[in-house]
């Protein structure tokens, strides 16, 4: 049974949104990173996002796929997250 390394996770889900979904998700696999995938990139949702998880990577939607896979480079390699991706 092996671990993720990393999750991407759309901040809007069906149902609600990946913010409550995130501390279950860090508690039942705390060295997995989080790439969080948002169209509604506001300052007051990075925040509540970082509360939640400091070493969250954020990306606004719409994004290029290249970007996509430097972020998972980055999180694989143990980087910490850009401070321009959120936006």
């Amino acid at each position: 049974d092996s671990l993720p390394s990393f999750v991407i996770l759309d901040l809007k889900l069906p149902d609600g949104s990946s913010l409550t979904v995130l501390p279950e998700l860090k508690q039942k696999w705390p060295a997995a990173k989080v790439i969080l995938l948002t169209g509604y990139g506001t300052v007051e949702v990075a925040e509540e996002a970082y509360k939640v998880e400091p070493e969250l990577f954020m990306q606004s939607k719409p994004f290029d796929p290249e970007t996509l896979r430097a972020l998972v480079e980055l999180a694989l390699a143990g980087n910490s997250p850009p401070q321009t991706a959120a936006g």
